[in-house]
């Protein structure tokens, strides 16, 4: 394992080389480190001009529930932030502490974080809107907006 310390002396990277699917590597070298943050670069094996991530960093975004996850597309550059989307289906029971990078970059950056609820009807069960409310009270201190999208598609 080789590790460094970039220009920030509050971060420590490191890279690791194993021999494993990218989900079971990744939760291994959480588990091993204790790492609060998992950041994954992305283009996926085909990188397909409308796809943003690869198949990977989904399998990983979707199956990882011990260190949120931020992925950077390919052909990502270094601007400012203006907006972040965080989509949701409002089933997690989220906790402040898993949220708690989020709304540093977000205060960081002066940016919006866009909530976005993908869903076939609008509304909301009992649990969903618990953990909306519980959502709401974890991003306090960064601006942030709330949005639903019916989910259609053609067959």
């Amino acid at each position: 394992m080789l590790e460094f310390r970039g220009l920030n002396d509050k971060h420590e990277y490191h890279v690791l080389s194993v021999q494993d699917d990218p989900l079971s590597a990744i939760q291994m070298a959480i588990e091993k480190k204790d790492i609060e943050l998992v950041i994954m670069g992305t283009k996926g094996a085909s990188n397909y001009e409308n796809k943003l991530f690869g198949s990977n960093t989904i399998n990983v975004m979707e199956n990882l529930r011990s260190s949120p996850i931020l992925g950077i597309p390919l052909g990502a550059r270094l601007i400012r932030i203006k907006e972040i989307v965080f989509p949701t289906s409002f089933r997690t029971h989220y906790k402040r502490r898993e949220l708690v990078h989020l709304v540093e970059i977000a205060q960081s950056q002066d940016a919006n974080i866009c909530v976005l609820h993908v869903n076939d009807h609008p509304e909301l069960s009992m649990e969903q809107e618990e953990n909306k409310q519980l959502l709401e009270e974890c991003l306090e201190g960064a601006s942030f907006s709330l949005h639903h999208i019916c989910s259609t598609y053609v067959m």
